[in-house]
């Protein structure tokens, strides 16, 4: 709590407890910790002093590629899937879905929850030169672990779903709410940085949300 540096695990490497890329590190209930590499596309799971314990790796289908989203009070992995962008070339506008999977606590496969939306992109091609954007302020897939229920939303509208780790519905959250606007400056601010998509499309409004959390009450 006062910020005082207590130990450190793992180092820069490929070999067991080690990382290239750790991209999400989350607490267990037993307070183990989950971490994720997204260049090794592995799990690692680590005891509280920092120990290493086991690793696991996720085989998605379709050469897609695995992202850690968090764990259940039970000690079940949660995780989804994306496509890989290398490769994709041509002009025009692709919505990417994604499944989300269970696993327990040892790495394997149990159960997907279900399809859900996780980014709009653009494609452009010129010449020999292929590039795969987000579109700037466009909805995307946010996720959140709350107790034994996995929440979902794509910013499309002001609501979020939640299901049962067997991909049972559990209940819809949803708030009225005024969408925001995209203005002009907004637009303008995205075009220095985006060239290839100086005339979009962009979206008319922000997305509803830029990412939710749960709690482990169920919250």
């Amino acid at each position: 709590k006062s910020g005082e540096h207590l130990r450190s695990t793992g180092i820069q490497g490929s070999g067991p407890g080690e990382f290239r890329s750790l991209y999400r590190a989350r607490v267990l209930n037993d307070d183990s910790i989950l971490t994720y590499d997204a260049w090794l596309e592995r799990v690692s799971i680590f005891r509280e002093d920092g120990t290493y314990v086991r690793p696991f790796h996720p085989d998605p289908p379709n050469d897609y590629r695995y992202f850690l989203i968090s764990a259940l009070r039970d000690g079940s992995i949660i995780g989804a899937t994306a496509r890989p962008m290398a490769g994709v070339s041509g002009n025009g506008t692709m919505t990417d879905s994604s499944a989300i999977y269970l696993h327990d606590a040892n790495g394997r496969l149990r159960d997907s929850i279900g399809n859900v939306l996780i980014m709009q992109r653009i494609a452009r091609t010129s010449g020999i030169y292929n590039s795969v954007r987000a579109i700037p302020f466009s909805p995307s897939g946010r996720y959140a672990v709350t107790g034994d229920k996995v929440c979902y939303g794509d910013g499309n509208g002001f609501e979020i779903n939640c299901y049962h780790r067997d991909g049972r519905p559990s209940h819809l959250i949803r708030v009225e709410m005024v969408p925001i606007q995209i203005t002009s400056a907004d637009l303008d601010s995205v075009r220095g940085r985006y060239g290839n998509i100086q005339d979009g499309p962009f979206p008319k409004h922000f997305p509803a949300f830029s990412s939710i959390t749960g709690d482990d009450a169920g919250g």
